[in-house]
């Protein structure tokens, strides 16, 4: 199948076909890539600043969408032709972090197994997932919209930490608008936040805030006042 595979020696990406993968466990399947995004820790892994403890090469991309295409016969919840996402993150369900519900910190599982950073993902036309990897899709999304659906659960994850005590009239600061910044934008907007003040230096990602209708207030850098009191920067 054709694929971007990353060279972690060379810090090189290469156009070509690589195998198709197969299902080898119960509890696996094959999905045919919709959409992949471009993450900021894709490019941290291809300048050599985020390195890759498994030195070979590996398809990157963690954000993405597509339709099932095979199942192992454990797999019960999606079937062949339904639209999913996926997690990109591989637990063990077993050790003390997962059974207290921190995935994240799992003891055998982490970075070196997720899909699209230590295994193979979403930069090929199919990809192979864990059953609990895998989601379905809304039929209220799209394909591509459903790409969005990974970074913005890190959105959720900062909400849950850090704004269920702060009060919807709070001043707040989001510092940089891209796509992380603007997915902020949206979610503080549909949880009633009005009084946000966007600070990005890039002309163009500001224009991409001011035309989501949020109604905030976008500036440069330099037109961040000392004066500026927030309750909260992001």
């Amino acid at each position: 199948m054709e694929a971007i595979q990353f060279d972690p020696f060379k810090k090189a990406l290469h156009f070509q076909n690589v195998p198709k993968p197969r299902v080898t466990s119960e509890d696996e399947l094959i999905v045919e890539v919709a959409y992949c995004g471009i993450c900021g820790t894709d490019l941290h892994i291809i300048t050599g600043e985020f390195p890759l403890e498994n030195k070979k090469p590996v398809v990157l991309g963690h954000e993405f969408s597509g339709i099932v295409r095979e199942v192992g016969p454990a797999v019960t919840h999606v079937k062949p032709g339904d639209r999913v996402v996926i997690d990109p993150q591989s637990w063990c369900t077993t050790c003390k972090f997962c059974t207290n519900g921190k995935y994240t910190l799992c003891e055998r599982g982490g970075v070196t197994q997720a899909t699209g950073i230590g295994l193979d993902g979403g930069w090929g036309k199919f990809a192979k997932v864990r059953s609990r990897q895998v989601y379905k899709l809304s039929s209220e999304l799209t394909l591509r919209q459903g790409i969005l659906c990974e970074p913005i659960s890190c959105i959720v994850w900062g909400v849950e930490r850090v704004l269920t005590n702060i009060p919807v009239g709070s001043d707040v600061l989001i510092t940089g608008a891209g796509i992380i910044g603007n997915l902020w934008s949206s979610v503080l907007h549909q949880m009633g936040f009005r009084k946000v003040t966007v600070v990005e230096p890039s002309p163009e990602r500001r224009q991409i805030n001011q035309n989501l209708g949020l109604g905030y207030n976008v500036l440069s850098p330099e037109g961040l006042s000392q004066k500026n009191r927030f309750r909260i920067c992001i």
